[in-house]
């Protein structure tokens, strides 16, 4: 639920510790994206969800422009202020650019079908009860060739070991293969990927900013049309 989520984030307040579009994650992200749009044509309208402040939305903005949209859902409070800034300045800075925030857990009967060319998540899906469900209102929304991009912890280790505090709030835990296999099993086919393993760690992180550093899988996937899927299928 909103409420449970709420806690979460409260729990995980070191989020808001992302200063900036300037930060490695958001530029990660968005670098990623980039690469996987690249030839493309637009304008193209970019969801994300639990988009805490924006900063990888308000990265993409030129994406969106000249008829696109970024919208965004994210129940946390916290990080409303910075979202509604963060669209603001993009609106302003890009011409035909419109934004939307929806102030809730992601809903996908709120997007019209075949609507979406980029959708982001980034340690969402593990949080996500039904997996099954999650993809098939993505695919819904989704047009064809559109880019999905997922970021998740990776759990190659034994996943009952909790040794870090917010695995409590898990209910998926993914490795690179279960990831891929997951989304291939729907229709997707993987673009490109990122893994950072636990002795990977990012040397861009700064004392004082805190994180429970963990190991990441980013993974973009793109949708296949029906006629490739048929194709896939008769393999």
């Amino acid at each position: 639920t909103g409420e449970e989520l709420t806690k979460v984030y409260q729990d995980y307040d070191d989020q808001l510790a992302i200063p900036g579009p300037d930060h490695w994650r958001p530029v990660g992200q968005t670098k990623m994206v980039l690469e996987a749009m690249q030839g493309k044509p637009g304008p193209f309208t970019i969801v994300e969800i639990g988009c805490n402040r924006a900063w990888t939305l308000f990265s993409l903005r030129h994406l969106a422009g000249n008829g696109g949209k970024l919208i965004c859902f994210d129940p946390d409070p916290d990080g409303q202020p910075w979202r509604l800034e963060n669209f603001k300045k993009a609106e302003t800075d890009v011409s035909g650019l419109s934004t939307e925030v929806h102030f809730s857990l992601f809903d996908a009967s709120k997007l019209p079908p075949e609507s979406v060319d980029v959708f982001i998540s980034s340690h969402c899906l593990e949080h996500t009860n039904d997996p099954c469900a999650f993809i098939e209102g993505l695919d819904r929304i989704l047009k064809p060739n559109a880019v999905v991009f997922t970021e998740v912890p990776d759990d190659t280790r034994d996943p009952t070991n909790k040794t870090i505090w917010s695995r409590a709030y898990h209910l998926l835990y993914f490795t690179e293969h279960s990831l891929d296999a997951m989304m291939k099993r729907h229709g997707y086919e993987m673009v490109s990927k990122e893994v950072r393993k636990w002795n990977d760690l990012d040397p861009a992180i700064k004392a004082g900013i805190y994180w429970p550093w963990r190991p990441e899988i980013r993974m973009v996937h793109r949708k296949m049309s029906k006629k490739e899927r048929a194709e896939k299928a008769e393999l």
